[in-house]
């Protein structure tokens, strides 16, 4: 795509990042519009936990931006040093990801390319995420025309198939970089992308909790469901998401017994704040004439115009300056104004709005409908509910802001919450059927289904699941395939719930084999071995525990005497 040089703002020392973008691809003018338009959304992104725009430009043909400049290490650079990060480092992660997450889809940028490679850890431990609309941009060109946009590892797989990514590609991303951090890899590996990707549409990763059981079980869950295949299956929003995770740090925070000062005295822990280093956090450079050196890491001495921009060749000697056309992003730096006046009318001001906010609050109570963004808050507060049935109670609200704000940028959010409802609605009343034995205005798939929900033994009920779903996944019909979406989502809890009986049944079972084993009297032994086999000889899942358990009895048998 480019090279990324350290820039040095003339005048003031600030220092940035620029990224200069591939002289190819400046040259393609559909990509020149999509840079021109994609600058748009990214302009928008003012937020702590994003890294910031401060201007793009041009000169001699080459695009570019200049950028927040981070000094510190990505998520990536941790794992790679094998750092083991503790529950409540990753939950403080995850918040301030759903944070810049949240600012960005609220202003309708979709990242598409979330991985730990693209969160920084500046000096003082906050994340920075980067590299927003990146994909975007450069996967709308000509240049990557059918390309999978985004990396394979930390992909949704709606991404993978080629379809358009909406806020939940980047929540099933989020799932994926806090599987990396506890597990130290991402969900799905293989020697090849098509591997990976084969992986990530047909396969489940492995339960986090059997790679780390340091991971507690409510977080466990909530990677799981980040990382569901469908989209409507997943956590629907990053508000929802933090709420959740803030809930749970509080939750797990006062049952956790193990002191915090002992829990940073692990040895395999290195906290950031205590890491020895000598980075600091990034200067803001809201302004910019900026230099550039094709030693990416050199500083620049030499002065140029504020509307120039000077490269430098290998032997130091300079060319000739080239004009350069420069934007600025909403300069921020107002350090060197009057502080006293600035507090004098910053009061007066929030006076002045607080009034004017409950005089607009007023009047919209008793003259007009709500507003997009009250509407907007008042569903996302419903789906935030720990009530599982407040999701029903955002019915209207939900309609409202369909059928008054179609062109809305978070119209596609509120639609999917739309689904989600449509199928909390279709659940109850398959419920209510499967209850009263209803045969009325049933399909095949129906039937099919409602003999799930009947069926009292969970074993049976995951393999009718597993075959139903994959007997008629491919089925285009909406009425099936709404039922195929409750089917798969029925299976992946039932499997989270079969995947911790089966750890409690292997724990106990391990422990029968074990005594056996040690047993000094042979008919001890056997009886202990027989009940293992007859107690799970008619279990699939229990299949090896019986093969070990046969294996011990015909060891014991043959030490018998005759």
């Amino acid at each position: 795509m480019g090279t990324v040089y350290a820039g040095v703002e003339t005048g003031t020392d600030h220092q940035v990042a620029i990224k200069v973008l591939a002289a190819g691809l400046a040259m393609d003018e559909s990509f020149r519009d999509r840079f021109e338009a994609e600058i748009e959304s990214l302009k928008k992104l003012r937020h702590p936990h994003i890294v910031q725009l401060y201007g793009y430009g041009e000169q001699a043909g080459n695009l570019f931006y200049a950028m927040e400049r981070i000094e510190g290490v990505s998520l990536q650079d941790e794992l790679r040093r094998q750092r083991v990060f503790r529950w409540q480092e990753v939950i403080r992660i995850a918040i301030d990801i759903c944070a810049a997450l949240k600012h960005a889809h609220d202003s309708g940028v979709i990242h598409r390319d979330l991985k730990p490679a693209n969160l920084l850890l500046d000096g003082t431990g906050q994340i920075k995420l980067v590299d927003f609309g990146i994909a975007k941009l450069f996967g709308s060109t000509s240049v990557t025309t059918g390309s999978v946009l985004g990396t394979a590892d930390y992909m949704a797989p709606e991404q993978a198939e080629g379809k358009p990514a909406s806020v939940r590609a980047d929540l099933y991303s989020l799932g994926a970089v806090l599987y990396a951090l506890f597990a130290g890899r991402p969900p799905f590996i293989g020697k090849t992308v098509a591997e990976v990707v084969h992986k990530l549409r047909y396969e489940d990763p492995v339960p986090i909790r059997r790679l780390n059981p340091d991971v507690p079980e409510p977080l466990a869950r909530t990677i799981e469901q980040l990382l569901e295949k469908l989209p409507q299956d997943r956590v629907p929003t990053a508000l929802a998401l933090s709420h959740r995770l803030k809930a749970m740090e509080h939750a797990l925070s006062l049952a956790d017994a193990q002191p915090e000062s002992a829990a940073r005295d692990d040895q395999d822990v290195v906290p950031i704040s205590e890491r020895d280093t000598d980075e600091q956090p990034a200067s803001y450079a809201p302004s910019l004439a900026a230099q550039i050196t094709e030693n990416p890491t050199a500083p620049i001495d030499a002065a140029a115009a504020p509307d120039q921009v000077e490269i430098l060749a290998d032997d130091d000697t300079s060319v000739s300056p080239q004009p350069v056309s420069f934007t600025r992003v909403s300069p921020q730096d107002d350090s060197h104004g009057d502080h006293s006046n600035w507090l004098a009318s910053g009061l007066v001001s929030l006076a002045l709005l607080v009034l004017l906010g409950g005089l607009v609050v007023f009047a919209r109570t008793w003259f007009g409908p709500p507003s997009a963004d009250e509407l907007h808050n008042q569903i996302m507060d419903l789906v935030a509910s720990d009530e599982p049935r407040a999701l029903l109670g955002a019915t209207s609200p939900v309609q409202q802001f369909l059928e008054r704000f179609p062109d809305d940028e978070r119209a596609t959010e509120i639609e999917d919450i739309q689904q989600e409802i449509k199928l909390m609605k279709r659940r109850k009343q398959l419920e209510l059927k499967a209850k009263l034995r209803s045969t009325a205005s049933q399909s095949p798939i129906e039937q099919l289904y409602l003999e799930t929900l009947r069926d009292p033994d969970e074993s049976s009920r995951w393999l009718k699941l597993d075959a139903l779903t994959k007997a008629f996944g491919k089925d285009d019909d909406d009425q099936t395939r709404q039922i195929l979406q409750l089917a798969q989502s029925d299976l992946n809890q039932l499997q989270q719930r079969m995947d911790v009986l089966h750890e409690q049944h292997k724990q106990k079972v391990m422990l029968a084999l074990d005594t056996a084993r040690t047993a000094q009297q042979d008919d001890d032994a056997i009886q202990i071995l027989h009940s293992i086999i007859r107690l799970y000889s008619n279990k699939p899942w229990a299949s090896e525990w019986v093969d070990e358990a046969q294996k011990c009895l015909e060891i014991r048998s043959k030490s018998q005497p005759n």
